[in-house]
Formats: structure tokens, C-alpha cells, sequence
């Protein structure tokens, strides 16, 4: 991201949706990161986020997105769709996600 602007304390977010365009996730830098900082006009960054996927196997896309600072209702820069990634293998659940997960059978 290249600020064109000073901005301080922009809350930094992404949304992931499924092939139907359902949000599968979405999450900002407001919920645990707390304040980002300072960042001047003509200052370059880059935002990762990391996260593992549990996600079944199909086509998903990404918007990420900055707001001003509180509630991030203020959108700075919103990018609907711009990027893709395919999932593949796993098991086809019918579900959006493949969570780690085990059985137990009981005989009573």
C-alpha cells in the first residue's frame, strides 16, 4: 500500500469469499492488533495476513481493504475481488470449511 496522505491508526482488513460469493471470512486489524501507527504520504507498506485453511476445495476471492481509525467504517480503499486462490484436495463436505476433526463411537 503507498499512502498518499499521512494517516494514523488505519485499520487494515480482508474478506474472503467462496465461488457463490458467500464471506467465508472477514476480519480487521481492530479486533486483536490494535493501534497500526503512524504512516506518512509517500510511505510504502506491505500487510500480511496469515491464517491457516481449512477451507474446502473450490475458487475464493479476496477484498482487502483500509478505513480510518474507530469503528472502520470509513473506507479509505476498498479492492472488491482483487486477487484469487483455488483450493484444492481435501474432502468435499458441502460445507465451507474442512475443520481437523475425529469421531468417537460408544457402545453403551
Amino acid at each position: 500500500m503507498h499512502f498518499t496522505a499521512p494517516l494514523d491508526d488505519p485499520i487494515f482488513g480482508a474478506t474472503l469469499r467462496n465461488d457463490v460469493g458467500a464471506t467465508v471470512f472477514a476480519t480487521t486489524t481492530a479486533f486483536d492488533h490494535g493501534p497500526t501507527g503512524h504512516f506518512a504520504a509517500g510511505e510504502t507498506i506491505v500487510v500480511r495476513l496469515r491464517f491457516e485453511t481449512w477451507f474446502t476445495q473450490t475458487r475464493y476471492t479476496l477484498t482487502p481493504s483500509v478505513a480510518r481509525a474507530g469503528m472502520g467504517a470509513d473506507t479509505i480503499d476498498l479492492r472488491a475481488d482483487l486477487a484469487s486462490l483455488v483450493v484444492h484436495g481435501g474432502h468435499f463436505t458441502t460445507g465451507v470449511v474442512d475443520l481437523p476433526h475425529e469421531f468417537t463411537v460408544e457402545r453403551r
